[in-house]
């Protein structure tokens, strides 16, 4: 597995950190209480996320799905 690709763009989290590499985004989602990371979106992330690092899923894909996860839980 190759968790140290790269975004194309970083994702900017709400605290000022940036996501840079698949394993940044890997480490975000570890740390989310249990519940949080257990829903749906997050859930998908996570998937997108395992697949790019075993390069059979596009770091585009991985990308948007943790973007959009993190702007499901800025809405709830």
């Amino acid at each position: 597995m190759s968790w140290s690709l790269q975004f194309d763009e970083p994702i900017l989290l709400t605290k000022g950190k940036l996501v840079r590499t698949l394993r940044d985004a890997a480490d975000h989602v570890v740390v989310l209480p249990k519940a949080k990371s257990a829903l749906p979106h997050w859930q998908l992330a996570v998937g997108c996320l395992m697949a790019a690092a075993e390069k059979r899923g596009p770091m585009m894909m991985a990308r948007v799905a943790v973007v959009k996860a993190l702007g499901h839980d800025i809405r709830s």
